[in-house]
């Protein structure tokens, strides 16, 4: 398939002159028998393309080897970015865990606080249990934003309060398991802050 480029008649002549066929400039008639319009010489009209030399065909090594300092730009940008991301992703995230972990440490604090004033002071209004059920509930929710075993803790924590908090202030043993279940999530939340990098 023949394939054509758009080239001025100026630049055609001169094709022609280093080929040994010299357009010679006759006027409209000579240029109609030729089979070209009657246009002016530098306006372009199409010409075939040559096919380039046989020592310009570059092999794909060479190509490469002239291209290094580009692909091997390339290749950095391209990491440099993905490292980026990858770094905000996990900035982000630790962010998350770091404000969850907190706050469910100061709601732990707080049953703590209610539970050592239900069952030592014998307090109804500091250890009232309707204040440790929202301190519960409200760790069962952050649990979810940390890594495990935080939900695991959580669930056990709330079994744990359900089935004892009614003990305070009778039994040591309800204070003892209560505070236990306590300790061990306040244990593992401060292990998962360590880990976060």
């Amino acid at each position: 398939m023949q394939e054509y480029v758009i080239v001025s008649l100026a630049d055609l002549n001169k094709i022609s002159a280093v080929g040994g066929r010299q357009l010679r400039r006759r006027g409209s008639a000579s240029r109609l028998r030729n089979g070209w319009p009657q246009v002016h010489d530098e306006l372009y009209r199409l010409g075939p393309i040559s096919d380039p030399p046989a020592d310009s065909k570059v092999s794909l090594l060479r190509q490469l080897k002239n291209n290094a300092v580009a692909i091997a730009s390339i290749f950095i940008a391209l990491s440099g970015f993905a490292y980026t991301t990858w770094r905000d992703e996990t900035s982000e995230a630790n962010r998350n865990f770091r404000v969850a972990a907190f706050e469910s440490l100061k709601q732990l604090n707080e049953l703590q606080l209610i539970t050592n004033a239900a069952h030592y002071k014998m307090d109804k209004m500091q250890g009232d249990p309707i204040l440790g059920w929202s301190r519960v509930v409200m760790f069962d929710d952050l649990a979810v934003l940390l890594p495990p075993p935080a939900v695991q803790d959580a669930t056990k924590l709330h079994a744990t309060w359900e089935s004892n908090w009614e003990g305070l202030g009778h039994d040591q043993d309800h204070a003892d398991i209560i505070t236990d279940a306590i300790t061990q999530s306040r244990e593992h939340i401060a292990e998962t802050l360590k880990r976060l990098k």
